[in-house]
């Protein structure tokens, strides 16, 4: 398996459009609430908003490439540390990975190892001092997985429903 990483392009956009509706799909095959879904159009519109959020923080996106065919994608952004948090928290510059697909059949050949290790060298090499991830919870694996890179608990969110 000769695995080729591409920093994307417009050319590419379908590609990452079908990395983000496969993550999404499978978000919701284990969403223990079942409140994730994936309307028609989600792919197209938030891959375009995903796209506006890397331009808009100097970020990154990479692609990974079997031959031809799309197998993971990383996403990246640089932040800006916000004013009033300056308040609060010491001087900073923080990035945040954004997104991190990778096909399950390539799960284990090191795709996600090599998307991370290139987005945290753009990072470092762009003066940032932390990154954040959010990863939801019922995704263990990826929870785990960061852990491998030293990535820590920092803020936990929870949530209660209301039946209806």
């Amino acid at each position: 398996m000769n695995i080729l990483f591409k920093e994307y392009k417009e050319g590419y956009f379908e590609d990452l459009v079908s990395c983000m509706e496969n993550l999404q799909d499978f978000l919701i095959e284990i969403d223990p609430l079942q409140r994730l879904r994936r309307l028609p159009s989600y792919g197209i519109h938030y891959t375009n908003d995903l796209i506006d959020r890397v331009s808009q923080g100097e970020g990154l996106i990479i692609l990974a490439y079997d031959q031809e065919k799309i197998v993971g994608c990383i996403a990246g952004a640089i932040e800006k540390q916000p004013e009033e948090n300056l308040l609060e928290c010491r001087i900073t510059k923080p990035a945040r990975i954004l997104e991190l697909f990778v096909l399950e059949s390539y799960r284990g050949f090191h795709v996600g190892k090599n998307l991370v290790e290139k987005m945290e060298r753009y990072f470092q090499e762009n003066g940032c001092d932390i990154i954040r991830v959010e990863v939801f919870v019922p995704n263990k694996n990826a929870y785990t997985f960061y852990q491998k890179f030293d990535y820590s608990e920092r803020v936990v969110e929870l949530v209660k429903t209301f039946k209806k």
